[in-house]
């Protein structure tokens, strides 16, 4: 069924690009911002979850810490991230309002692969970094936890 309705949302992507430039304002931007809220929701609802789970276990204070200072970093490149965004859309829109739609399908492209190569050089360095990092927030003991693999840790609920 996802195949189907993904099909035929690119054929008519394809037949007819969608037009943003007539009609309610407020719906082409709920149309363009849901996606985006619904992300932001999801991401919101896992942190919390993390900390429910961790809150759960006899892991501590510097546990939660922890997560809660990761929830800020990756909100950080959250907003690394939207800046490569910002510029595609710009360029995008561009391309589509002066009817070059190959360009911007190629900017696109682009973009998607930029993200793709910059992540995995800031996903090693900050694997690297992860125990300085959490020990420069006073969060001492849980830093060398990062260096075991999960299994080892048998948590209790309380």
């Amino acid at each position: 069924m996802a195949k189907q309705l993904y099909r035929k949302l690119k054929e008519e992507v394809e037949e007819r690009p969608p037009e943003l430039t007539s009609g309610s304002t407020f719906k082409h931007v709920l149309r363009l911002g849901l996606p985006s809220m619904f992300a932001m929701g999801l991401q919101a609802s896992y942190d919390t979850v993390d900390l429910i789970w961790i809150g759960h276990t006899d892991a501590g204070a510097n546990a939660m810490a922890a997560i809660t200072i990761f929830g800020f970093l990756f909100a950080l490149i959250i907003v690394l991230n939207l800046m490569i965004d910002v510029a595609t859309t710009t360029l995008v829109s561009r391309y589509y309002g002066a009817k070059r739609y190959n360009a911007a399908r190629l900017v696109t492209g682009q973009a998607w692969s930029s993200k793709f190569i910059l992540s995995i050089p800031v996903a090693i360095a900050l694997n690297m970094i992860a125990g300085s990092i959490l020990t420069s927030f006073g969060v001492v003991e849980t830093a060398p936890v990062l260096q075991q693999v999960p299994e080892q840790h048998e948590y209790q609920t309380r």
